[in-house]
Formats: C-alpha cells, sequence, structure tokens
C-alpha cells in the first residue's frame, strides 16, 4: 500500500510529459544519491495479495534507463538498486541486468536462513491460502501467530509454500555466483523478517547475532544490513548493536535521498520505496515528490506501512 503522498505523486506523474518530469527531477534530485527498494520483479494477477510487492520488468527497465537518462555525466555508486526478501524472480532480474547496467548499485537483501531451510515468509502463505479459499479471518491469523526466532523457519507450512514456484526464494549458490559481478552485493535482511522493536529486547539481539553468523556462513563478511519493513519498525538500540560491530552499512526505508559523505560504515541510509504495479511516469513522479521534499524538509523518516500490515488489511 503506498502512503497518500506517493499516491497523488504518481497519478501526477502520469498526465506530466516526459521532458517536464525529466526537468523535475534533475531539479529535485541535483547532487543526491538516491537508494530505491523493490521486492519481486513479476507480473501480477486481479486480487493478489502481494501485488504491492510487485513490478513488471518492462516498467522497471523503463523506469531505470529514465533515470540514467536524466544524469548522463554522473559517476559513482548515485543509483542503488536494492531487492528485499531474496525472491527468485528479483535474482533473476538483476542476473540478466547487472552487466547491463554498469553503473547501477545493485544490492539483494535476504533472509539467510529462509534461503538455507526453504521457508517461506508469512505473507506468502496468506496468499497461498487465499488461493485455497480461506477466508479472511484465517488469513489474519497468519500474522497474529506468535513470533519466535526458534522456530519461525522450521514451521512445516510455510516450508511448503516455499516449494510453490510462485514464491520460489533464490538459493544460495545463484546469490554467491551472482555477487562475484563487480556490481552486486548481498545483503543481511535477518533470518525471520520480524518487527524488530516489537520483539522482547533478547530476541531481537538473538535475531541480529543469529542471522549474521547464518548470513556470513553463506556469503562472507556482512557489508550490508536492512532493517525488516524499513522505518518504523526497529529502535536505537538494535542500530547501536548493529553498529557496533563496525564493518556495515545500514538501509531503512525513510522515503528520502541523501547526500554521497553519508555512505559508509554505520550509516543508517534511506530509501526510497516504489510500491507496484507502478507505470514508469508514476514512478519517476514518487522519486522526484521524495526528493524535492528531501531537499525542502531534510531527511525525515517516514514510516512506511509494513507488508504485515499491508496485508492485513487487504485480508478485511
Amino acid at each position: 500500500m503506498r502512503l497518500d503522498f506517493d499516491l497523488r505523486a504518481n497519478r501526477l506523474g502520469m498526465r506530466l510529459p516526459a521532458g517536464l518530469l525529466r526537468a523535475l527531477l534533475r531539479v529535485s534530485l541535483g547532487t543526491r544519491n538516491l537508494a530505491l527498494m523493490f521486492h519481486r520483479v513479476r507480473l501480477t494477477h486481479p486480487g493478489d495479495v502481494n501485488s504491492a510487492l510487485s513490478i513488471g520488468e518492462g516498467d522497471l527497465d523503463a523506469t531505470l534507463n529514465f533515470l540514467l537518462a536524466a544524469f548522463p555525466g554522473r559517476t559513482g555508486r548515485w543509483l542503488s538498486v536494492t531487492f528485499d526478501d531474496g525472491y527468485a524472480d528479483a535474482v533473476a532480474y538483476v542476473e540478466s541486468r547487472a552487466h547491463r547496467y554498469p553503473a547501477i548499485d545493485f544490492i539483494l537483501f535476504v533472509c539467510p536462513e529462509k534461503i538455507e531451510q526453504g521457508a517461506a515468509f508469512r505473507w506468502d502463505l496468506a496468499e497461498a491460502l487465499r488461493q485455497a479459499g480461506e477466508g479472511p479471518r484465517r488469513i489474519a491469523e497468519v500474522f497474529q501467530a506468535p513470533q519466535d526466532v526458534d522456530t519461525e523457519n522450521a514451521r512445516e507450512d510455510l516450508r511448503r509454500v516455499a516449494a510453490d514456484p510462485q514464491f520460489r526464494l533464490a538459493t544460495a549458490e545463484g546469490l554467491r555466483a551472482l555477487s562475484e559481478i563487480p556490481n552486486v552485493s548481498i545483503g543481511n535482511h535477518t533470518n525471520c523478517h520480524f518487527e524488530l522493536s516489537k520483539l522482547p529486547p533478547d530476541q531481537a539481539r538473538l535475531e541480529l547475532e543469529r542471522s549474521r553468523v547464518s548470513f556470513e556462513r553463506l556469503f562472507g563478511r556482512q557489508r550490508h544490513f536492512a532493517f525488516p519493513f524499513g522505518h518504523g519498525f526497529f529502535d536505537d538500540s538494535q542500530i547501536r548493536l548493529l553498529r557496533a560491530a563496525g564493518d556495515s552499512v545500514l538501509w531503512g526505508t525513510g522515503q528520502s535521498t541523501y547526500v554521497p559523505t553519508r555512505r559508509g560504515i554505520g550509516a543508517l541510509l534511506p530509501r526510497v520505496g516504489i510500491d507496484g504495479p507502478s507505470e514508469p511516469r508514476g514512478a519517476i513522479a514518487v522519486i522526484a515528490a521524495r526528493s524535492l521534499a528531501t531537499r525542502v524538509l531534510g531527511e525525515r523518516p517516514v514510516a512506511r506501512r509494513g507488508k504485515r500490515r499491508a496485508r492485513e488489511l487487504d485480508a478485511r
């Protein structure tokens, strides 16, 4: 589900000519860096509970082409394109596009234990139940079940759903191979994808520590970390814990751009989430609007509705 601000910007962008959009983008972004957040690259069908997490590859290509064409002389990692959760379709997209877009910094944030054990996310289980004819109450129960970092990824229902091609996650082997491409990185997204701020402190700490161990066993040093659900779903204690290790760039959402000098170990950087399906002109208008808001108001973190909340609302 989009924030109202983004929805209005998206609708306005659909009415503006490309030349005006390009000018607005150049003025609003200027010399700041931009990180975009996506989840899945696929076409959706009517009623799909997870449609807001998906964008078609043609629309994504067009959005990236527009951005790069608007700033032909820029160098460095000014544009980062990130994908959360480690879905196989997103990984396939990056594999096919990384060489085509060498100027883009691609980062795939994965839940290492889910990748290794083949355990789906709760919102995928909800979609599977909806397709099976279950009602809103049963679907809501999926999100309301107790959260336990010790047992979540051992659940048989999550493993059964992960075996369904429509919810398939990437493999550890495929991710390791992809990370060999110079402009592709793999980052940690915790093992269970829980809202860290709602876990008891000892459980949140355990989730961060165990996911680091799992991630580094599978993929090497943790250089990037993205908080599940983004701003509004983590707190200062978790930021301090991650910074104490002194080796990772931290990513939230925040819906803003950032100055290039901010990017470094321990920095908490914002990303602009493009909820799909979104046509390119609408997506560009959201980026321009968020960039302009950042220049005028500064970086003011915005808590986006998380996947769980969006799924609950859609289930009602």
